[in-house]
């Protein structure tokens, strides 16, 4: 007997946004008995239950709008502004969540200042947490400064490198490095006091304080490990891939949308003395090993998580840079091309995983244990 139809809710902030990844999200629930439903926040009418979206006809290979009852798992894509539909939208996903009958794959992250009080509270994450400040005072950077001549500041609700500020000091001058869309800025100043009214929007807008890391390769680019983490059909976390992110030479920071690249981890170690290698894929595999779980532990249940990875070769250690609940699939795409089947798969398997969960009571995992 076939199991009964489930709706699977691609939840978006703005139509056919990462449609092509929807569309074949939509193939591997149909294989499963699952129909894919694309909508927004502002979609839903919460009063009798129903939405307005879009599903992908696999046959017309056409994007079809109807009417849908409010899907039964819900796997959310939405990302956060500060404009009023951003505000809207995260309102209206706060309610969605609450809704009896609907549950969300994942139920994302607090802010990164929220993210490290809570982490740095385990002793096994701590020693690979960055020292970090909430940053409130012009005087902090003076202080990191003094102690480290590099800091760097980030927006607690920043993503893709967007708002970073690296400061150096050399000698008496002052040097702000930041980004205006993909192109790196450099100011020059010869006094602190010039350097105030660049920190007082960061005070407005909400950052963290951290020590700038050394975090390059010989040809001076940042470079970081993006590991892609997500659950299977058994509940499980696995490591769906990896990849090695290098950004422009000169710049601090390796996002893609910065004009950063991607190359294997083959690829990268080729100029990296062995023995060096072994000893820092010892510290990455441990923690690798460990990480979701404990992440998981701290915070609301998740599906996937994005764990961004700095490498400091010269002194072989390593740092736990950024942690995204909502991560891209480009890193694993690009150096490993044939998982993408499994990739398109994982969401809606994972989803047929949580309705067995419901339906028996008993969690898979425990069973293959």
């Amino acid at each position: 007997m076939a199991e009964p139809l489930l709706s699977f809710g691609f939840l978006v902030n703005k139509y056919f946004h990462e449609a092509a990844y929807f569309k074949n999200i939509s193939k591997a629930a149909k294989k499963l008995n699952m129909k894919c439903i694309m909508f927004r926040p502002l979609d839903v009418q919460f009063a009798n239950g129903t939405l307005t979206g879009f599903t992908f006809n696999l046959t017309s290979n056409k994007w079809e709008r109807s009417t849908f009852q409010l899907p039964h798992y819900i796997y959310d894509r939405c990302f956060y502004g500060k404009d009023a539909a951003s505000i809207q939208n995260k309102k209206a996903v706060q309610k969605l969540k609450i809704q009896q009958n609907v549950s969300f794959l994942g139920y994302g992250f607090p802010d990164k200042w929220k993210q490290y009080k809570t982490l740095k509270t385990d002793p096994f994450i701590y020693q690979y947490l960055p020292e970090t400040e909430y940053f409130h005072h012009p005087d902090q950077v003076y202080t990191f400064l003094q102690s480290y001549e590099e800091c760097i500041l980030k927006p607690i609700h920043g993503s893709s490198g967007k708002g970073v500020l690296v400061i150096k000091k050399e000698k008496e001058t002052l040097f702000l490095y930041f980004f205006i869309g993909a192109n790196q800025r450099i100011v020059r100043l010869k006094h602190f006091n010039q350097l105030k009214p660049f920190l007082a929007k960061r005070q407005v807008d909400s950052y963290i304080l951290q020590r700038l890391l050394p975090l390059k390769d010989k040809q001076q680019r940042p470079f970081d490990l993006r590991i892609l983490f997500q659950k299977n059909e058994f509940g499980q976390w696995i490591m769906q891939g990896k990849g090695i992110r290098i950004g422009q030479k000169h710049t601090y920071v390796s996002n893609l949308s910065k004009g950063g690249s991607v190359v294997s981890l083959e690829q990268w170690e080729k100029d990296i003395p062995r023995q060096r290698l072994n000893h820092i894929y010892n510290k990455i595999e441990q923690l690798a090993h460990h990480l979701p779980q404990k992440i998981e532990k701290n915070f609301a249940p998740l599906f996937e998580l994005g764990v961004d990875i700095g490498i400091d070769l010269q002194n072989e250690t390593i740092w736990i840079l950024d942690i995204n609940s909502k991560p891209g699939r480009n890193v694993v795409l690009k150096t490993d091309p044939a998982r993408k089947t499994v990739l398109y798969e994982a969401p809606v398997r994972y989803a047929r995983y949580l309705q067995h969960s419901l339906q028996t009571g008993v969690e898979i995992n425990d069973l293959s244990n």
